[in-house]
């Protein structure tokens, strides 16, 4: 009688953490963000420019590529 109650407990244990692993067609393959999808900030460009090419990054959800172009128009005005 002890050895059916283990057995039972045992498997009333085991059966939920089964059940409760997914199987791999479940799981989601997530690829890493590309590094770079724009070139670097020229720096014969206007602020103007690189502000609006930030612009355009930024609407594109490139958004640290659009940083880069806002800092390099940042540095290009302080250095007038």
């Amino acid at each position: 009688m002890r050895r059916q109650l283990l057995i039972f407990t045992i498997g009333i244990l085991i059966v939920p953490n089964v059940l409760a692993q997914s199987s791999p067609s479940e799981q989601v393959q997530v690829s890493p963000p590309s590094v770079r999808r724009a070139e670097p900030p020229p720096a014969s460009a206007s602020a103007e420019e690189l502000v609006k090419q930030g612009d355009t990054l930024r609407a594109e959800k490139a958004y640290l590529d659009a940083l880069d172009y806002y800092r390099a128009a940042q540095g290009s005005r302080e250095r007038l």
